[in-house]
């Protein structure tokens, strides 16, 4: 069971939204608790009339203000396995409680989930947070290398059993905002023997980052982030001057329609534009307009064989598989890899009705002799070396995509801007 407790402090509003978006989510068994940091606005009546929405609604009602530390009282009384911290402008989308579950299911070591993905949203600038992609039984999650912030879902045993407590950042006056320290509650977890991470998409709106938001209620963002260490209301006006220029690209792809496409994960500019404006679904699969390029490029060039190496969640293959399917003829040849994801790649081209076109090889041993060659192929993941390795496999003339890093000195051709690297180009045997 999730214990799911909202911290409030005069964000009536806001909680009132965060109240509605968990009645509407919220799968039972569940327990939740509002504890009210001594708001001075209509909180106490907006939190009375949740119990309406969410009758199991518990309160905890305190005389002053204690900041992120009123957390612990709530936690100590809570019975879940599982403890969520969901703070007053956060509101839950649905399949969140679905993905908590799975994801603490499968991955042992996890001990503390974050409901956001790490990448911004396309309504609030900045980077990608550092992270690594753990995969296992169809679920991946980002390891976090930092802290992934308070609202978050731990297991009850750090608490219960490590002694974890939730501490207040130092607070520079008395009328200061008193922020729970989310660096040290990471930091904890990991201390413990634990891991933090960052979900795979977002299964969060989060209010109090969206412009919108912020010029509603200008004042108290400015006395917000006057209280936050290093921000300041100079790093406050910069953040929403940066969010009114932030393009908002559209998401979407061809190949996966049925998929929703994130922000990409690859840090800092591509050609004079913010990497994460490309979309992914994950930061292994070739991001969604590679995969939509490789479909039209093999639907342009019409090859009769094509290989791909690139192995992982079978996305690519499909995208290829797609593309020979319309053309009317053609075979894929696709590589998998002992990384636990062979099975996952094999059922996801089974699902686009395309196994007839795909043989899956496993790529521990040695390359077999080639029937025919291919003319085409896509070298992805571990591109450096493969084109030395398949050479006597390819056709001349053949079309060659490398993705990621490249060894194209026996290739002509060009690199579009993308954000982890494209090369496409024909393969020139002859006097070489």
């Amino acid at each position: 069971m999730i214990s799911t407790i909202i911290l409030n402090w005069n964000r009536a509003e806001l909680l009132a939204q965060t109240l509605r978006g968990f009645a509407q989510t919220a799968v039972e068994p569940f327990e939740v608790t509002v504890i009210d940091n001594a708001s001075s606005d209509t909180s106490r009546e907006v939190i009375e009339e949740g119990r309406r929405l969410i009758p199991a609604l518990r309160a905890i009602y305190h005389s002053e203000n204690l900041g992120g530390e009123a957390l612990n009282e709530a936690i100590e009384r809570a019975t879940g396995n599982l403890i969520h911290i969901n703070e007053n402008d956060i509101v839950l989308l649905p399949g969140w409680q679905e993905h908590v579950v799975d994801a603490f299911r499968v991955f042992g070591g996890l001990g503390q989930l974050s409901l956001f993905s790490g990448v911004p949203s396309d309504d609030y600038a900045g980077e990608p947070q550092p992270a690594t992609l753990r995969f296992s039984s169809g679920k991946i999650v980002y390891e976090a290398h930092g802290n992934v912030g308070t609202s978050s879902i731990l297991r009850a045993e750090l608490f219960g059993v490590h002694g974890i407590r939730v501490h207040n950042l130092p607070q520079r006056d008395a009328d200061a905002f008193a922020f729970p320290d989310d660096g040290r509650l990471s930091a904890d977890v990991k201390a413990a023997g634990y891991w933090c991470a960052w979900s795979d998409r977002r299964y969060i709106r989060n209010l109090g980052h969206e412009l919108a938001e912020f010029e509603r209620d200008p004042d108290y963002y400015r006395r917000n982030y006057a209280s936050k260490p290093g921000f300041g209301t100079a790093g406050w006006s910069a953040r929403v001057a940066a969010a009114r220029e932030q393009p908002r690209p559209r998401r979407y792809s061809g190949v996966f329609p049925q998929l929703d496409p994130q922000p990409e994960r690859t840090p800092g500019n591509c050609g004079g534009a913010a990497a994460r404006m490309w979309s992914m679904f994950d930061s292994v699969t070739p991001e969604v307009e590679v995969l939509d390029f490789l479909n039209a490029l093999v639907r342009l060039v019409k090859p009769r064989r094509a290989l791909d190496t690139s192995g992982w969640l079978g996305r690519s293959a499909v995208a290829i598989a797609a593309a020979l399917r319309d053309n009317g003829f053609g075979e894929l040849e696709a590589l998998t890899r002992d990384d636990g994801a062979a099975a996952y790649a094999a059922a996801e081209v089974a699902a686009a009705g395309l196994a007839a076109l795909v043989t899956f090889r496993d790529d521990a041993g040695e390359r077999p002799a080639a029937s025919e060659p291919f003319d085409f192929a896509f070298f992805g993941r571990r591109a450096s070396g493969e084109l030395t390795r398949w050479h006597d496999a390819l056709a001349d003339g053949a079309t060659i995509v490398f993705h990621g890093p490249t060894d194209a000195g026996l290739v002509d051709g060009f690199a579009p801007n993308t954000p982890r690297g494209l090369w496409v180009g024909t393969l020139a045997k002859a006097g070489r």
